[in-house]
């Protein structure tokens, strides 16, 4: 109506600002299915909680899309393999999006907004002058420093840890305010 200005809503911004500190870093933005596997969490062998259980859809499209998507990750990964299986060696995304989990008593499942990321491949195929140098830990953690330092977190800290779903010797958690993120 007249006289209305309308303008963001506080997700609408950290989205926008979240989305151009990533691609600013080098990702692509890429949108999955919100619809998962039931097996998800068994391949990837990310446990659900013992007090959450998967978002069953009534009339879900397909077996392999019958409920809600508990993680990014497994569409962010099927992503990655889909390119790598067409000759796209370097795959380097971000995906802002809601994940689903429910909790015993409640009657409507929980969305959370959640960013996730992949790097692989090499930042740039190798030319005649430069060779393709591989995406390490260190190239994600560079992606992790831009976004906290644009978001004002000053605090963060990256330790070793063993997670069951990550390759021994080889994973990290992310902690930012004593919490891991």
């Amino acid at each position: 109506g007249r006289g209305r200005i309308g303008g963001r809503t506080r997700e609408q911004v950290w989205r926008e600002r979240i989305g151009a500190v990533l691609r600013a870093s080098g990702l692509n933005e890429t949108m999955t299915y919100a619809f998962g596997d039931p097996q998800d969490p068994e391949r990837s062998r990310m446990p659900l909680p013992a007090d959450e259980s998967p978002v069953e859809l009534l009339n879900p499209m397909s077996v392999e899309q019958a409920v809600l998507r508990r993680s990014l990750l497994p569409g962010l990964l099927r992503t990655v393999s889909v390119n790598q299986r067409r000759g796209v060696a370097d795959v380097h995304l971000y995906e802002v999006g809601a994940v689903f989990s429910t909790v015993d008593g409640r009657k409507q499942p929980k969305e959370r907004l959640m960013v996730g990321g992949v790097l692989a491949g090499a930042w740039h195929p190798p030319a005649w002058n430069e060779p393709a140098v591989p995406l390490d830990f260190f190239d994600g953690k560079g992606v992790l420093e831009n976004l906290f330092r644009e978001l004002g977190i000053e605090r963060f800290k990256v330790r070793a840890a063993d997670l069951a779903w990550l390759q021994p010797g080889r994973s990290a958690e992310v902690l930012a305010g004593g919490e891991v993120v």
